[in-house]
């Protein structure tokens, strides 16, 4: 019996992730339809005993149900009176959220990423063939644009030692520094390429 009920709660992980994939994807252009989304994942965590992700969760209203988007529906500011708290305000209810980031004695420069990590979603996820030469080349291009890119394992049953070995092996192939690790997510920062720069300083 107890096969039976992690088969559901597994099944159920995944069609949450899709909803709430779907929810992100379907906002720009169709918000009813996003929020009925969200409903859905919401429904099926409810009746499977299954939580939603909490870096989704993070982006969600918990009021109105909307998908929060950074700059579009929502604002985030960081406070930092009572330690260093990642305040998220939805724009159309007006509903705060706040998130405690973790005291940790790092440098600043690794503080800020992480506060960073905290609010950005997804965009690189690592399938059931893992990590692939397509998907290095992905997390290069990305590193390259933005610095600061966060990918989601998307095996359900994947442990946090799991998901830390390819957050390390990922790292390695790129070069770049693991920045956070949480549940089946971690973000990954590299400093511009120097020799790039001074190519283009040159070229003007």
């Amino acid at each position: 019996m107890a096969w039976r009920t992690d088969s559901i709660r597994q099944i159920a992980r995944e069609r949450i992730d899709i909803l709430l994939h779907l929810a992100r994807q379907t906002f720009p252009r169709n918000p009813t339809l996003s929020k009925r989304y969200v409903e859905l994942a919401r429904l099926i965590g409810m009746k499977s005993g299954v939580r939603l992700p909490r870096e989704a969760k993070a982006f969600i209203c918990d009021n109105c149900g909307t998908v929060l988007v950074p700059g579009d529906n929502c604002r985030v500011r960081i406070r930092s009176e009572t330690g260093t708290t990642v305040l998220i305000t939805c724009l159309e209810c007006g509903c705060k959220k706040r998130f405690p980031t973790v005291r940790e004695r790092l440098s600043n420069r690794m503080n800020r990423l992480k506060i960073r990590s905290r609010v950005t979603e997804p965009t690189i996820w690592v399938g059931k063939e893992g990590v692939t030469q397509r998907l290095l080349e992905q997390v290069e291009k990305q590193l390259e644009s933005r610095q600061l890119v966060k990918l989601k394992v998307q095996k359900s049953t994947a442990t946090k030692s799991e998901t830390i070995n390819v957050a390390k092996e990922v790292s390695t192939a790129t070069e770049s520094t693991i920045v956070d690790v949480i549940g089946h997510t971690f973000t990954l920062y590299k400093k511009k390429s120097e020799s790039k720069i001074t190519l283009k300083q040159g070229s003007t």
